[in-house]
């Protein structure tokens, strides 16, 4: 593997740390929201997790 290929490996590797990350901030910002107005179903934010979940093994 050349150093070139490595690097570009490395970039994407924290990309996509930084993009989990991001999930993860709004998956807790969507709980607080459903939390604070009880109007946001369970089941909504069930459906996001699922995306999310199919996202993620993409």
């Amino acid at each position: 593997m050349s150093i070139f290929a490595s690097l570009e490996k490395l970039s994407l590797s924290s990309s996509i740390k930084k993009m989990n990350q991001q999930i993860n901030n709004d998956i807790t910002k969507m709980q607080n929201q459903c939390l604070d107005n009880q109007n946001c179903s369970h089941n909504e934010l069930s459906q996001f997790k699922w995306k999310l979940v199919k996202f993620r093994s993409f």
